[in-house]
């Protein structure tokens, strides 16, 4: 990504299976994967939003298994969650590291495969095909004080707008979501922007961007993360002012 400093929190890479193609039990049982990820947690299964047509709904998938096992690595950079139908890892920056820290999606989507090659070794099972589902999704938080007085400018950074100034002190928080089919990753985009408050006090601006589609063509789930990915880039240019995004180059 050209700019190094981009405000990046986490980014996600998932798939969804038809059916509980992962053995989960057999995942516990002999600890995968503890030697990286060395902390687990475990915790209810996912369920993914879905858009049919204008509205989203929460999909309650039987096949998710009774939990899901979440893995840290030993810095907390790096999180593997596994259920009986997905497969997600996330990176994550904390708001006390500073920006800059980024990987970049090609490291990112080459630990993803090589921990699904990984799981197929072990478990002779191709987790290639049966694919509902590919996710990507980033994850920006936007220091937003020092660049604007109140949440009332945010047009001064984004490309959003906010209802009129009803007060003379601004506003202290904003919610907005957009949702959008796309068609070329044969799915659909959600995407939220809200505010937040970091560790340290500041005030945030997070946004989410969360990629949802079909891959084409059986078990190229390469070809369909780059397509999205390139999607995300585009997102995010569009998403905030040629003058803030100067500052991050």
């Amino acid at each position: 990504m050209k700019y190094s400093k981009a405000p990046i929190s986490e980014v996600i890479m998932g798939l969804t299976y038809k059916n509980n193609k992962i053995p989960i039990d057999f995942f516990l049982k002999n600890a995968l994967f503890s030697e990286e990820f060395s902390a687990t947690e475990i915790v209810q299964p996912l369920s993914l939003e879905m858009l049919n047509g204008f509205q989203v709904r929460q999909n309650n998938d039987q096949n998710s298994g009774p939990f899901l096992v979440r893995k840290w690595s030993n810095d907390s950079k790096w999180l593997l969650q596994i259920q009986a139908n997905m497969l997600f890892l996330n990176w994550i920056r904390v708001d006390t590291e500073p920006v800059g820290t980024y990987c970049g999606f090609s490291s990112i989507r080459d630990k993803f495969l090589s921990i699904i090659t990984a799981l197929e070794d072990i478990t002779k099972i191709n987790l290639h095909n049966d694919i509902t589902l590919c996710d990507l999704t980033y994850h920006d938080r936007v220091k937003w004080q020092p660049e604007i007085s109140d949440l009332s400018e945010i047009t001064k950074i984004m490309n959003i707008n906010t209802p009129p100034k009803f007060s003379e002190h601004g506003y202290n928080n904003i919610f907005s979501r957009y949702t959008f089919h796309d068609f070329s990753l044969n799915g659909f985009g959600l995407i939220n922007i809200n505010t937040d408050t970091a560790n340290d006090g500041e005030q945030i601006i997070k946004i989410e961007s969360n990629l949802r589609g079909k891959c084409t063509i059986n078990g190229d789930i390469k070809a369909w993360f780059e397509q999205a990915h390139i999607k995300q880039i585009d997102i995010f240019e569009q998403l905030f002012k040629k003058e803030i995004k100067e500052k991050w180059l």
